[in-house]
């Protein structure tokens, strides 16, 4: 995207600011994918924390944030997701969610209106890509570090959704949402099965178990509320394989006994 042409002042809220920082991110967004999915993650982590920075810029001009709840909200005006597969990012124990996922510019007319009702769902999305890249890039290079950072900002992105899933029951995104929030504590709970289990405190551990707990409740509720949900049957396969992880974490990875 070629933003040379275009120039504001730092103070500068208007209408006209907000829906090209909006459009700058979700463009942003795409690219990174792009890159995702040809395999060059150090090329999308820039793109997508650019990305972040731009709502981060829409949410504080507003006086929104990309971590509240949209309760309340009526979230029709959503952004349309496209999801791309991206390589490098398969285990031999654990099925691995590996769809970056695009999405559009808002197309609301009032850039204030569709924060309240979008950015939240936007910034996740950025975040949850950003997480796949650096999880790419672990997998890829073996590094620990990339993983810890994946983890972070995973479960940043749960944060994010977590309000929204729990409470948007007639929202049109409430699919996106679900699958997203189960593809984020599925990929969380891939990673810390991967990773060396902490041997200075079992906080960490029951932590890592509960958040096993949550994959396995999650995926059951989705499986079986067929009538707030309407998954294609590759994305039944999806949850389905998001159960049988959390099986495997409780069975081979189970929750530090407590101490005395």
């Amino acid at each position: 995207m070629d933003c040379s042409s275009r120039s504001y002042s730092s103070s500068d809220n208007s209408s006209e600011r907000l829906s090209f920082l909006l459009e700058q991110a979700a463009g942003l967004n795409e690219d990174g994918v792009y890159e995702l999915s040809s395999g060059k993650p150090q090329e999308a982590i820039p793109l997508f924390q650019e990305a972040w920075e731009s709502l981060m810029e829409v949410a504080g001009a507003t006086g929104s944030t990309c971590t509240s709840s949209i309760v309340g909200t009526d979230c029709s005006t959503a952004a349309t997701t496209t999801r791309i597969q991206i390589p490098h990012l398969e285990d031999d124990v654990f099925y691995i969610y590996s769809c970056a996922v695009a999405y559009s510019a808002s197309t609301s007319t009032t850039p204030v209106n569709t924060t309240s009702k979008d950015v939240q769902f936007e910034c996740a999305i950025v975040l949850f890509n950003l997480a796949l890249a650096f999880h790419q890039q672990g997998k890829k290079t073996k590094k620990e570090g990339f993983l810890r950072r994946a983890l972070q900002y995973y479960q940043q992105c749960q944060q994010s959704l977590q309000q929204v899933l729990t409470t948007n029951t007639t929202c049109t995104a409430h699919d996106e949402l679900i699958l997203l929030t189960l593809a984020v504590m599925n990929n969380q709970a891939s990673i810390e099965y991967e990773l060396p289990i902490p041997t200075t405190t079992n906080t960490t551990s029951a932590a890592n178990n509960d958040n096993s707990e949550k994959l396995w409740h999650y995926s059951i509720h989705a499986i079986l509320d067929e009538e707030t949900t309407n998954f294609s049957m590759v994305e039944q396969s999806q949850i389905h394989e998001f159960v049988q992880n959390a099986m495997v974490f409780r069975l081979q990875r189970p929750c530090a006994a407590p101490t005395a």
